[in-house]
């Protein structure tokens, strides 16, 4: 195709690329949560010990791992979003969508902070005390509807305005 003739200059097809790299590593990144998070959800489908056995510390610390392992992938890609500069080239040339990206943003903070609390809660049988498994489930499934919400609008809003790129520069406006 000829870009002179769709009206695009060199410029917007070198940043549209860039963009287009940028978006498909979030979409990367993204899916890759999502198998975490599929993995988290199969484990609490798996019988929970007794409560105060030994196995209910063992179940927690597993807990734990996974949790922390979910943990570094958000912490990572949440970063990657706010510095990377995507998120904020997506804002500048689309501002009606400024206050969503900022509202995902700010959830980033509320996620984390959420799987925060549930890392301290399935940590307290190394200080001897007993994990409370039914709240630490609740919490994860919380945690995991709040996760698949979030990366569901985030994905949602990037593909929609990347859409919108698009198609204004295949209509030269």
């Amino acid at each position: 195709f000829d870009i002179v003739a769709l009206g695009i200059g060199l410029e917007e097809v070198c940043w549209m690329a860039g963009l287009q790299e940028s978006i498909d590593g979030i979409m990367r990144q993204h899916e890759e949560l999502r198998q975490r998070i599929r993995g988290l959800d199969g484990f609490l489908e798996l019988e929970r010990p007794a409560p105060g056995s030994a196995a209910a510390k063992i179940w927690a610390g597993k807990l734990s791992e996974r949790l922390g392992k979910v943990r570094e992938l958000l912490v990572v890609h949440f970063r990657e979003e706010e510095t990377a500069g995507t998120m904020q080239e997506l804002a500048f040339k689309h501002p009606r969508a400024a206050r969503s990206l900022n509202r995902m943003f700010t959830q980033h903070r509320h996620l984390l902070d959420q799987l925060r609390g549930l890392l301290g809660s399935a940590k307290v049988y190394s200080e001897g005390k007993e994990p409370q498994l039914l709240a630490l489930r609740r919490g994860t499934r919380k945690l995991i509807e709040a996760l698949e919400h979030h990366e569901e609008a985030e994905s949602h809003l990037i593909q929609e305005l990347h859409i919108v790129d698009l198609g204004t520069a295949s209509s030269g406006g």
